[in-house]
């Protein structure tokens, strides 16, 4: 259904909605789950706003499956560092993924980099 009334939504809606995701929309578990906790969220400010008496998934927990990821050695990333691409795109994907890798950089904090943020590191002698 396109739009359910939050007053219907019951326990049973969170399973529900996690095999919809999984099962008709092929969307992997974790990501299944992160939108089942944007909508238990959405529902415990519902009842904070009095919208609702009680929060229907209030009970529902939420389980991340920590997937196993690979984590490249520095002759790998040197590889990477060497390849060129032609697509521009695949170029500028890969020096942003190698500047966060090599700098420890997140994305969020590499996104928010700008001109102002980068200055020469001059080396001055210190006579003592």
């Amino acid at each position: 259904m396109p739009d359910i009334p939050l007053d219907r939504i019951e326990y049973a809606f969170a399973e529900d909605f996690f095999d919809y995701m999984t099962l008709t929309e092929c969307i992997q578990d974790n990501t299944a789950i992160k939108y089942l906790k944007n909508t238990k969220q959405l529902l415990k400010l519902a009842v904070q706003r009095k919208w609702l008496t009680y929060d229907p998934l209030g009970d529902f927990v939420c389980t991340y499956i920590n997937p196993d990821r690979d984590i490249l050695d520095m002759d790998e990333l040197s590889a990477l560092y060497h390849k060129e691409f032609t697509i521009p795109r695949l170029q500028e994907t890969k020096d942003a993924y190698l500047f966060m890798a090599l700098t420890g950089y997140a994305y969020k904090d590499a996104l928010m980099l700008s001109p102002d943020n980068v200055a020469k590191f001059l080396r001055r002698r210190l006579d003592c």
